[in-house]
């Protein structure tokens, strides 16, 4: 909970980047979440969990990933496979160039 927590803190919300091209002169600015299945070997997620493969897991000790490495385990447990199913989403911002007006 705490590697989500700090995750969403360091994130610019969606609106702040909607905004921002808005400004630099864009227009239709609009935003899509597209979410799709996932799957991955639980050993090989945690394995890059202690790697800390996000920036956001630079902040915390190797005990505290262990705590979330089991926390993972706990959570999602593996498939007869040894794989973790689940959903992530990314989220689409299109815009376009605004036409000149000269």
């Amino acid at each position: 909970d705490e590697a989500r927590r700090v995750w969403r803190e360091n994130q610019p919300g969606s609106d702040s980047i909607m905004d921002d091209l808005g400004r630099a002169g864009f227009v239709d600015v609009e935003e899509r979440m597209e979410p799709f299945g996932c799957k991955i070997s639980l050993r090989k997620w945690q394995g890059m969990v202690r790697r800390r493969f996000w920036s956001t897991f630079s902040k915390f000790s190797d005990e505290e990933l262990e705590d979330g490495c089991r926390a993972i385990e706990s959570e999602r447990p593996p498939d007869q496979n040894g794989e973790v199913h689940f959903e992530d989403r990314l989220l689409f911002i299109t815009a376009r160039k605004a036409p000149d007006s000269g």
